[in-house]
């Protein structure tokens, strides 16, 4: 509603004008806190039993935003949608590292949106560090054989790991690389996945 986008409005700006949230117009228009009043405002979240409510929705938004670009970032708008995503670098790592920690479907599909980004802005390190925890976690969540998620466990697996092998092809280790890329191929052979196949 209307009313409440100007009262959220009203009471940014007096925000701003007492230097509590920092005002960025270098690019387009971004709020943000001082280290110290960032610290108090989420010590006042968690004390208010919100936090987890407002880490989920945070880690929502951020996914949805990594799902849009994997794709946008292969295709002719890749520089617009790289000079949005860099301003919210910080926001995407830290919604990935809370899905790491209580999410883990969300950590694994979010690690695999955002391989092109990490490609493209030569962020091996945290790339290849966020896809080989995707790929313990994957395996950790394959359940046992015959149960009713084991197909679309086995291909999200089988994903993970060709993504991987891809980041350490390119940045770490060829003998890794070989052996998820093998891995990942036997699974999606075995489950019929074409996407896996394709990457």
């Amino acid at each position: 509603d209307s009313s409440d986008v100007m009262e959220a409005l009203d009471g940014l700006g007096r925000l701003v004008a007492r230097s509590l949230v920092v005002l960025d117009r270098a690019g387009p228009t971004r709020y943000g806190m001082l280290e110290t009043i960032r610290q108090y405002a989420n010590a006042k979240l968690v004390a208010s039993g919100e936090a987890e409510a407002a880490r989920g929705r945070h880690l929502a938004h951020y996914w949805a935003l990594a799902a849009q670009a994997e794709s946008a970032l292969q295709g002719p708008d890749m520089v617009a949608w790289l000079q949005r995503l860099d301003p919210e670098a910080e926001n995407l790592r830290a919604a990935l590292g809370w899905a790491f920690q209580e999410r883990a479907e969300a950590a694994i599909d979010m690690s695999l949106a955002m391989r092109s980004y990490w490609r493209l802005r030569s962020v091996g390190s945290e790339g290849l560090e966020r896809l080989d925890q995707a790929v313990d976690l994957a395996r950790s969540l394959l359940p046992a054989e015959g149960s009713p998620r084991a197909l679309e466990r086995s291909i999200v697996l089988a994903r993970t790991l060709a993504t991987a092998a891809q980041a350490h092809a390119l940045w770490a280790d060829a003998i890794v690389a070989r052996e998820w890329a093998d891995e990942a191929l036997a699974i999606a052979r075995r489950t019929g996945d074409e996407r896996a196949l394709s990457l």
